[in-house]
């Protein structure tokens, strides 16, 4: 474990972002997997897991994330679950975009999209992943963001190629204050989430949120393929596995609608892949 990270020691950043924890490593197989140890563990929440590199990192659905790269922000928050863990990734998403909107200043400003549920995308490219998983009364946010790393050094043959904030910007970013920025936004929009739901309904959305994810949205009346599963307009829940659906709003209990054969339907868990991304 390292002692100091980005210029000051694990103490220090504990008190600059509010956490009751932080673990800075030089490298780890996974922050999600040293994050979950601790939550298993029980221990004080909020907590950061940082590691320069990964080599075994992951995504969503099993999936690789190549990310054994000190130019990249590699990190998991462990955080109290709390009811409305099920919106989390979409909030851990909208933190990471605008932390890099003010990073990358003025030009950029408005320009960053989210893919539903989890993904963060600037000029055609992947920037950032989320990853989020329960554990009890416990829940680990994991943030991959590729910062500094030039695009040759990014992986090839993806089905949307990766960008990096060193690409996007033309300059060098700081690791530490991206953090921050991620750390302290993300600590706002989960503030403004409610807790309490309604005749024992989950916790929704607040309007603004919901309006400011929607304009973000980078599957709003695009050609996708969905898969999960989904909830159909008699309200009857299912499996769907579709190639040929048009990409509609995020509703207030995180579900993405979606048009398909003259219905909308709503994807409640899964993935969505644009088609012809490019």
């Amino acid at each position: 474990m390292l002692d100091r990270w980005e210029g000051d020691d694990r103490a220090g950043w504990a008190r600059r972002l509010g956490l009751a924890a932080a673990e800075f490593h030089a490298r780890l197989d996974s922050t999600n997997r040293r994050a979950r140890e601790l939550a298993v563990e029980g221990g004080p929440v909020p907590a950061l897991v940082l590691a320069d590199r990964q080599t075994a990192g992951r995504g969503r659905q099993g999936r690789s994330w190549q990310s054994d790269d000190p130019g990249g922000l590699w990190l998991s928050l462990v955080e109290a679950r709390g009811r409305s863990a099920a919106l989390l990734p979409l909030v851990a998403g909208l933190a990471v975009l605008e932390a890099a909107e003010e990073l990358l200043g003025k030009p950029w400003a408005g320009t960053l999209t989210l893919k539903w549920p989890n993904d963060v995308y600037a000029d055609g490219g992947k920037l950032a992943g989320i990853l989020c998983e329960a554990l009890g009364d416990r829940v680990v946010v994991g943030i991959g963001v590729n910062v500094n790393q030039t695009l040759e050094a990014l992986p090839v043959g993806l089905d949307v190629p990766p960008t990096s904030l060193l690409h996007l910007g033309g300059s060098p970013v700081a690791r530490g204050k991206l953090l921050q920025a991620i750390v302290v936004r993300w600590r706002e929009l989960r503030r403004s989430l409610s807790e309490d739901g309604v005749g024992g309904e989950a916790p929704l959305l607040p309007p603004g949120l919901v309006a400011e994810l929607n304009k973000r949205s980078a599957v709003v009346g695009r050609p996708v393929a969905v898969r999960g599963m989904a909830r159909h307009s008699n309200g009857r829940l299912g499996a769907v596995d579709d190639e040929g659906a048009t990409g509609g709003l995020i509703l207030p209990d995180g579900a993405l609608t979606y048009g398909s054969e003259g219905r909308t339907s709503a994807l409640v868990a899964g993935s969505v892949r644009i088609l012809g991304h490019r």
